[in-house]
């Protein structure tokens, strides 16, 4: 699987210390979906095609594990696709459109999706957005 990782560290905000923990994930959990969908369309529309397996099988999850929300961009575990009755599981060769081979020349299309930058402002201002929301209630 490949994988992009980023640490966003926001600073303490004492306006979240108040809401209760499931409404601090599901305004964490929000604000990376939102700033999650533009890079998995970006990374579509980068992915060289075969039979457009890898494609369609890109996806974003989000989860929270011990009160820590992330999102993981790639392709759909369970996917696969027939083209005239040969079977693609882009799960199992993504990596090496990615990050290519011995024999495949690298065809990078989910690293130059991904700005750092431009994803951490993204998502603290939809955290700090989401905050005001809950705190006008």
């Amino acid at each position: 699987m490949i994988r992009i990782g980023m640490k966003i560290e926001i600073d303490p905000l004492p306006k979240i210390a108040g809401l209760k923990q499931a409404m601090q994930n599901r305004i964490v959990r929000k604000a990376i979906t939102t700033a999650g969908k533009p890079i998995v369309q970006t990374a579509k529309s980068q992915v060289v095609q075969r039979i457009g397996a890898l494609k369609f099988a890109l996806a974003l999850k989000v989860k929270t594990k011990n009160n820590v929300s992330f999102g993981l961009i790639g392709a759909k575990s369970k996917y696969q696709k027939a083209k005239k009755g040969v079977f693609a599981w882009p799960v199992k060769y993504a990596h090496i459109v990615e990050k290519g081979s011995k024999f495949n020349r690298a065809r990078p299309f989910l690293h130059p999706a991904f700005n750092p930058s431009q994803v951490k402002a993204q998502i603290a201002e939809l955290i700090a957005q989401g905050i005001r929301e809950q705190l006008a209630r």
